[in-house]
């Protein structure tokens, strides 16, 4: 059994059965509290009081596609445009990045709490496709561009290889999304440079030629 402090008011079955008193936390198990009177010292136990919850409607895109769920909050808690956290929709568990909210009088904010939002729209970012313009190692030759599939946590590094439909491939620049803003500068392509995938609006990369599934 943990310990808990805290106060609550409450009714005393001793002292004032019918107006709430100060009590002190006791300690919390088996689905109950147990409390002390602060007025005249009597110990007993009562059931803990359900926080409020209000739900809301939160849209997910993914590769183009929108999602419906409902998520239950705390009517206080504080969401912003950036901040990231989980779903659970009919088809998957989903981790989803908050990409605009809208308020209970239709506006679109940067920030808000729960009992003020009408909509959540999210990006889903556990898995994410990432845009690749793959250059080809003769300037003669065209350019192409392929989606590859990733964890939005796997880390894209300018100058590491990358596999992209059987190919392999070495980035030679990185493109962040617009609304992402944890990154100094919106493109990187000096070696080492190091983006999530989850945070990316395109990779640049030039062909292998040795390659023996390359295009070219």
């Amino acid at each position: 059994m943990s310990q808990h402090t805290g106060q609550q008011l409450l009714a005393c079955p001793r002292c004032s059965p019918d107006e709430p008193v100060v009590h002190a936390v006791v300690a919390a198990g088996a689905g109950a509290l147990t409390v002390r009177c602060d007025a005249c010292g009597q110990v007993h136990k009562v059931q803990p009081t359900a926080a409020p919850t209000v739900e809301r409607p939160v849209i997910i895109s993914q590769d183009g596609e929108s999602t419906r769920a409902v998520v239950p909050t705390a009517p206080d808690e504080h969401v912003a445009c950036g901040d990231e956290f989980i779903v659970d929709t009919d088809a998957a568990i989903m981790q989803v990045r908050v990409t605009a909210i809208e308020d209970t009088d239709g506006r679109r904010v940067d920030a808000a709490t729960m009992d003020a939002v009408q909509t959540l729209w999210t990006r889903a970012v556990d898995n994410v496709g990432v845009n690749v313009t793959i250059h080809p190692p003769d300037e003669r030759d065209r350019s192409h561009s392929a989606t590859v599939r990733l964890p939005g946590e796997y880390t894209l590094e300018v100058g590491a290889t990358l596999e992209v439909d059987d190919a392999t491939v070495t980035i030679s620049g990185i493109r962040i999304r617009d609304a992402v803003t944890d990154y100094r500068h919106r493109t990187y392509d000096h070696p080492g440079d190091a983006v999530f995938a989850k945070d990316v609006q395109r990779v640049y990369a030039v062909a292998d030629r040795s390659d023996p599934w390359s295009v070219w």
